[in-house]
Protein backbone atom coordinates (compact mmCIF):
# COMPACT_ATOMS: atom_id res chain seq x y z
CA UNK A 1 0.00 0.00 0.00
CA UNK A 2 2.82 2.43 0.85
CA UNK A 3 4.83 1.44 -2.20
CA UNK A 4 7.97 0.66 -0.22
CA UNK A 5 7.97 3.99 1.65
CA UNK A 6 8.99 4.05 5.30
CA UNK A 7 6.97 6.12 7.77
CA UNK A 8 7.99 8.23 10.74
CA UNK A 9 5.97 10.14 13.32
CA UNK A 10 5.72 13.94 13.25
CA UNK A 11 3.64 14.40 16.42
CA UNK A 12 6.15 13.06 19.00
CA UNK A 13 3.72 10.25 19.96
CA UNK A 14 5.60 7.46 18.24
CA UNK A 15 8.41 5.43 19.77
CA UNK A 16 10.48 5.03 16.61
CA UNK A 17 14.05 6.34 16.61
CA UNK A 18 12.99 8.47 13.64
CA UNK A 19 10.23 10.16 15.61
CA UNK A 20 10.36 13.95 15.40
CA UNK A 21 8.15 16.79 16.44
CA UNK A 22 7.10 18.94 13.49
CA UNK A 23 7.31 22.27 15.33
CA UNK A 24 10.88 21.62 16.46
CA UNK A 25 11.74 20.30 13.01
CA UNK A 26 10.67 23.57 11.38
CA UNK A 27 12.25 25.73 14.08
CA UNK A 28 15.62 24.02 13.85
CA UNK A 29 15.60 24.31 10.06
CA UNK A 30 14.80 28.03 10.07
CA UNK A 31 16.20 29.55 13.28
CA UNK A 32 19.59 30.12 14.90
CA UNK A 33 20.63 28.16 18.00
CA UNK A 34 20.41 31.30 20.19
CA UNK A 35 16.82 31.89 19.10
CA UNK A 36 15.93 28.23 19.72
CA UNK A 37 17.27 28.47 23.27
CA UNK A 38 15.16 31.57 23.91
CA UNK A 39 12.06 29.82 22.52
CA UNK A 40 12.59 26.78 24.78
CA UNK A 41 12.91 29.00 27.86
CA UNK A 42 9.93 31.11 26.83
CA UNK A 43 7.77 28.01 26.38
CA UNK A 44 8.21 26.93 29.98
CA UNK A 45 7.74 30.51 31.20
CA UNK A 46 4.51 30.99 29.23
CA UNK A 47 3.09 27.70 30.50
CA UNK A 48 3.92 28.61 34.11
CA UNK A 49 2.26 32.00 33.59
CA UNK A 50 -0.89 30.33 32.26
CA UNK A 51 -0.99 28.06 35.32
CA UNK A 52 -1.29 31.13 37.55
CA UNK A 53 -4.79 31.72 36.15
CA UNK A 54 -5.81 28.26 37.41
CA UNK A 55 -4.68 28.80 41.00
CA UNK A 56 -7.86 30.63 42.16
CA UNK A 57 -9.94 27.68 40.91
CA UNK A 58 -7.69 25.14 42.63
CA UNK A 59 -7.55 26.86 46.04
CA UNK A 60 -11.01 25.61 47.17
CA UNK A 61 -10.06 22.01 46.29
CA UNK A 62 -6.87 22.30 48.36
CA UNK A 63 -8.77 23.87 51.26
CA UNK A 64 -11.42 21.13 51.11
CA UNK A 65 -8.85 18.45 51.99
CA UNK A 66 -8.33 20.08 55.38
CA UNK A 67 -4.59 19.37 55.33
CA UNK A 68 -3.69 23.03 55.78
CA UNK A 69 -5.17 26.01 57.61
CA UNK A 70 -7.82 26.25 60.35
CA UNK A 71 -9.92 23.11 60.84
CA UNK A 72 -13.17 24.80 61.84
CA UNK A 73 -14.21 26.84 58.81
CA UNK A 74 -13.85 26.10 55.09
CA UNK A 75 -13.90 29.82 54.26
CA UNK A 76 -11.00 30.50 56.63
CA UNK A 77 -9.01 27.60 55.18
CA UNK A 78 -9.60 28.94 51.67
CA UNK A 79 -8.36 32.38 52.70
CA UNK A 80 -5.39 30.78 54.43
CA UNK A 81 -4.35 28.84 51.30
CA UNK A 82 -4.85 31.94 49.13
CA UNK A 83 -2.68 33.96 51.48
CA UNK A 84 0.06 31.34 51.30
CA UNK A 85 0.09 31.14 47.50
CA UNK A 86 0.18 34.94 47.18
CA UNK A 87 2.85 35.36 49.86
CA UNK A 88 6.17 36.81 48.68
CA UNK A 89 9.51 35.49 49.95
CA UNK A 90 12.85 36.85 48.77
CA UNK A 91 11.25 38.59 45.80
CA UNK A 92 9.37 35.50 44.58
CA UNK A 93 5.68 34.70 45.04
CA UNK A 94 5.03 31.22 46.44
CA UNK A 95 2.31 30.49 43.87
CA UNK A 96 4.64 31.41 41.01
CA UNK A 97 7.32 29.06 42.34
CA UNK A 98 4.78 26.23 42.55
CA UNK A 99 3.70 26.87 38.94
CA UNK A 100 7.30 26.87 37.71
CA UNK A 101 7.99 23.57 39.46
CA UNK A 102 4.90 21.93 37.94
CA UNK A 103 5.81 23.31 34.50
CA UNK A 104 9.10 21.39 34.68
CA UNK A 105 7.26 18.16 35.52
CA UNK A 106 4.59 18.65 32.86
CA UNK A 107 6.87 19.75 30.03
CA UNK A 108 9.47 17.15 31.00
CA UNK A 109 7.39 13.96 30.96
CA UNK A 110 3.77 14.83 31.66
CA UNK A 111 2.77 16.15 28.24
CA UNK A 112 4.10 13.20 26.23
CA UNK A 113 2.57 10.63 28.61
CA UNK A 114 -0.77 12.43 28.65
CA UNK A 115 -0.78 12.67 24.86
CA UNK A 116 -0.14 8.94 24.60
CA UNK A 117 -2.96 8.17 27.03
CA UNK A 118 -5.37 10.44 25.17
CA UNK A 119 -4.40 8.92 21.82
CA UNK A 120 -4.87 5.37 23.09
CA UNK A 121 -8.28 6.25 24.55
CA UNK A 122 -9.39 7.73 21.23
CA UNK A 123 -8.15 4.73 19.26
CA UNK A 124 -9.84 2.29 21.63
CA UNK A 125 -13.01 4.43 21.73
CA UNK A 126 -13.00 4.51 25.52
CA UNK A 127 -13.54 8.29 25.64
CA UNK A 128 -15.84 10.76 23.96
CA UNK A 129 -13.55 13.71 24.65
CA UNK A 130 -11.40 15.31 21.99
CA UNK A 131 -7.62 15.12 22.19
CA UNK A 132 -7.29 18.68 23.53
CA UNK A 133 -10.10 18.19 26.08
CA UNK A 134 -8.54 14.97 27.38
CA UNK A 135 -5.11 16.55 27.77
CA UNK A 136 -6.48 19.70 29.39
CA UNK A 137 -8.65 17.74 31.82
CA UNK A 138 -5.79 15.55 32.99
CA UNK A 139 -3.43 18.52 33.22
CA UNK A 140 -5.80 20.45 35.50
CA UNK A 141 -6.42 17.35 37.63
CA UNK A 142 -2.71 16.64 37.99
CA UNK A 143 -1.90 20.28 38.71
CA UNK A 144 -4.51 20.28 41.48
CA UNK A 145 -2.86 17.23 43.04
CA UNK A 146 0.56 18.86 42.69
CA UNK A 147 -0.56 22.07 44.46
CA UNK A 148 -2.18 20.00 47.22
CA UNK A 149 1.03 18.05 47.82
CA UNK A 150 3.16 21.20 47.68
CA UNK A 151 1.04 23.02 50.27
CA UNK A 152 0.97 19.90 52.43
CA UNK A 153 4.77 19.70 52.31
CA UNK A 154 5.06 23.42 53.11
CA UNK A 155 2.79 22.94 56.12
CA UNK A 156 4.83 20.07 57.55
CA UNK A 157 5.67 20.92 61.17
CA UNK A 158 3.75 24.21 60.91
CA UNK A 159 6.13 25.84 58.43
CA UNK A 160 3.32 27.88 56.87
CA UNK A 161 2.79 29.79 60.09
CA UNK A 162 6.47 30.74 59.99
CA UNK A 163 6.35 31.69 56.30
CA UNK A 164 3.36 33.99 56.85
CA UNK A 165 4.88 35.82 59.81
CA UNK A 166 5.18 39.57 59.25
CA UNK A 167 8.47 39.71 61.17
CA UNK A 168 10.22 36.96 59.18
CA UNK A 169 13.88 37.90 58.85
CA UNK A 170 15.60 38.37 55.50
CA UNK A 171 17.82 35.36 56.19
CA UNK A 172 14.83 33.15 56.97
CA UNK A 173 13.12 34.32 53.77
CA UNK A 174 16.19 33.27 51.78
CA UNK A 175 16.11 29.81 53.37
CA UNK A 176 12.38 29.47 52.66
CA UNK A 177 12.87 30.41 49.00
CA UNK A 178 15.83 28.04 48.68
CA UNK A 179 13.94 25.09 50.18
CA UNK A 180 10.74 25.77 48.23
CA UNK A 181 12.69 25.59 44.97
CA UNK A 182 14.33 22.33 46.06
CA UNK A 183 11.46 20.39 47.64
CA UNK A 184 11.28 16.81 46.31
CA UNK A 185 8.77 16.39 43.49
CA UNK A 186 6.84 13.22 42.71
CA UNK A 187 7.27 11.84 39.19
CA UNK A 188 4.33 12.45 36.89
CA UNK A 189 3.14 8.82 37.06
CA UNK A 190 3.00 8.98 40.86
CA UNK A 191 1.00 12.21 40.68
CA UNK A 192 -1.56 10.32 38.61
CA UNK A 193 -1.71 7.51 41.17
CA UNK A 194 -1.97 9.95 44.08
CA UNK A 195 -5.18 11.53 42.84
CA UNK A 196 -7.42 9.02 44.61
CA UNK A 197 -5.53 9.09 47.88
CA UNK A 198 -6.60 11.23 50.78
CA UNK A 199 -3.96 13.70 51.94
CA UNK A 200 -3.61 14.18 55.68
CA UNK A 201 -1.43 16.56 57.63
CA UNK A 202 1.65 14.96 59.17
CA UNK A 203 1.04 14.17 62.82
CA UNK A 204 3.11 15.74 65.55
CA UNK A 205 5.24 13.46 67.77
CA UNK A 206 3.33 11.28 70.23
CA UNK A 207 2.92 12.88 73.63
CA UNK A 208 3.19 16.50 72.49
CA UNK A 209 0.28 18.37 74.05
CA UNK A 210 1.12 21.80 72.66
CA UNK A 211 2.23 22.55 69.12
CA UNK A 212 5.88 23.67 69.09
CA UNK A 213 6.63 27.17 67.85
CA UNK A 214 8.41 27.01 64.50
CA UNK A 215 11.68 28.95 64.53
CA UNK A 216 13.86 27.43 61.81
CA UNK A 217 12.08 27.23 58.43
CA UNK A 218 11.70 23.68 57.10
CA UNK A 219 13.73 22.23 59.96
CA UNK A 220 12.35 18.73 59.27
CA UNK A 221 13.44 18.89 55.61
CA UNK A 222 16.92 20.26 56.39
CA UNK A 223 17.54 17.84 59.27
CA UNK A 224 16.46 14.87 57.12
CA UNK A 225 18.86 16.00 54.42
CA UNK A 226 21.71 16.24 56.95
CA UNK A 227 20.94 12.76 58.30
CA UNK A 228 21.03 11.30 54.79
CA UNK A 229 24.29 13.14 54.09
CA UNK A 230 25.94 11.76 57.24
CA UNK A 231 24.85 8.22 56.35
CA UNK A 232 26.16 8.64 52.80
CA UNK A 233 29.52 9.91 54.07
CA UNK A 234 29.83 7.02 56.52
CA UNK A 235 29.15 4.55 53.70
CA UNK A 236 31.63 6.29 51.42
CA UNK A 237 28.98 7.18 48.83
CA UNK A 238 29.86 10.89 48.68
CA UNK A 239 33.14 12.15 47.24
CA UNK A 240 35.35 14.70 49.00
CA UNK A 241 34.60 17.37 46.40
CA UNK A 242 30.85 16.95 46.90
CA UNK A 243 31.25 17.18 50.66
CA UNK A 244 33.15 20.46 50.23
CA UNK A 245 30.41 21.90 48.00
CA UNK A 246 27.67 20.83 50.41
CA UNK A 247 29.65 22.24 53.32
CA UNK A 248 29.81 25.61 51.61
CA UNK A 249 26.04 25.56 51.08
CA UNK A 250 25.44 24.69 54.73
CA UNK A 251 27.76 27.51 55.79
CA UNK A 252 25.67 29.89 53.70
CA UNK A 253 22.51 28.64 55.39
CA UNK A 254 24.09 29.07 58.82
CA UNK A 255 25.07 32.66 57.99
CA UNK A 256 21.53 33.40 56.80
CA UNK A 257 20.13 32.15 60.08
Amino acid sequence: FLGGWDHFFLDSIGTSSLAAEMRNLIERACLHEETLHEIDNAGGHCFAESLLTLLPQIVPHVAAHGSIGPKECFKERTEFVSRLLTCEVSGSVVGEMVCRRFAKVWLGEGLIQTTRRASESLLQRTTQLSMSSSINSLMVETFTTFVLLETKEMNRWKNVELILRDDLSEGSESIVALVLEGLPTLPFEELLLYRQRKANQSALPFGVLKCPVARFPFFHFVSSFLNELVEAVEMGLVSTSNITDIGQELTTVALLV
